[in-house]
């Protein structure tokens, strides 16, 4: 199978370099010019152990994919570009499938709406893997785990070549209460961050901060009750736990480029928790306050 991987951030160049290894059919869409540094110099890629390495991969310009054939298109982009990307994929929604790789719980929604002919799947990913200069990607802890919705096209051949690369795989028939899971530990992770602009090691430790990412853990529980996902009765502890248990200097990465003065994903990780509390008329106290206080006119 020909895969096509749009975007080389944490997560597109995490899946490119374990594709690559296993020596799988595959190629990147990236700006003009970040092609032009993979063409001259490779993708520079730090793994978790200390080993650094960079890889010739096949790479196009975003704009020049039209007319293109791939089996498999990975969306791997920051919210913000999910627009622009839609146009350069109008040409090639009938030849592959595409399955959004990305934070938030509602991408493949918007791909299906803008591309009505395109075949679309689902997943959600788990790793640790930021930009850590434009070229170079490092990775923050060991592991890929994909979850894949059982329903999307070739599913078990896709799930095949991705543990053959190396990664943990799941084929999932619940895939929009496996997404929210995701969504209901990073976002309030994210959030919390932002607020202390602490890492996650820095929040379990206070006894103030833990607590405010409970608060909002809370929050996105009673939405999930309201929405009838059927979380755990200690899906809040388990959050907690889990935080715990987390690298001590890692950040959730809309944390990190809010911290860092970029441009961040609020709409994925505070709006859409803000538009959930709307339509199940929760009140979310909390993440109002996130808002109003620590994030307003910064984002996109």
């Amino acid at each position: 199978m020909k895969y096509l991987i749009i975007g080389a951030g944490g997560v597109g160049a995490t899946l490119a370099v374990y594709m690559y290894r296993a020596g799988l059919d595959i190629s990147l869409a990236l700006t003009k010019r970040h092609k032009e540094l993979v063409d001259q110099e490779g993708l520079k890629y730090s793994f978790w152990d200390g080993t650094t390495d960079t890889y010739k991969i096949e790479a196009t310009e975003t704009g020049q994919l039209n007319g293109d054939i791939y089996d498999v298109i990975f969306v791997c982009v920051k919210s913000g570009q999910l627009p622009e990307v839609l146009t350069r994929l109008k040409d090639l929604a009938y030849k592959a499938v595409i399955i959004p790789m990305m934070n938030g719980i509602g991408n493949a929604d918007i791909i299906r709406e803008e591309l009505p002919e395109a075949e679309v799947g689902d997943a959600c990913v788990y790793l640790g893997a930021y930009k850590k200069e434009y070229n170079w990607i490092q990775q923050d802890n060991n592991g890929v785990k994909i979850i894949l919705d059982k329903k999307t096209s070739n599913a078990d051949k896709i799930c095949e070549d991705l543990r053959a690369a190396g990664m943990i795989v799941k084929l999932s028939d619940k895939i929009e209460h496996d997404k929210f899971l995701k969504f209901f530990f990073v976002s309030p992770l994210a959030a919390a961050q932002a607020v202390y602009g602490c890492s996650s090691g820095e929040i379990f430790a206070s006894p103030e901060k833990k607590e405010y990412f409970r608060r909002l853990s809370e929050e996105l529980y009673s939405c999930a009750a309201v929405a009838g996902l059927n979380l755990p009765e200690d899906a809040v502890e388990k959050n907690i736990i889990r935080l715990g248990k987390m690298p001590p200097d890692s950040f959730a990465s809309m944390a990190r480029d809010y911290l860092d003065g970029k441009a961040y994903e609020r709409n994925v990780m505070v709006d859409e928790a803000l538009m959930l509390g709307r339509r199940h008329a929760v009140e979310m106290k909390f993440y109002k306050e996130v808002s109003a206080l620590s994030m307003k006119g910064r984002g996109e």
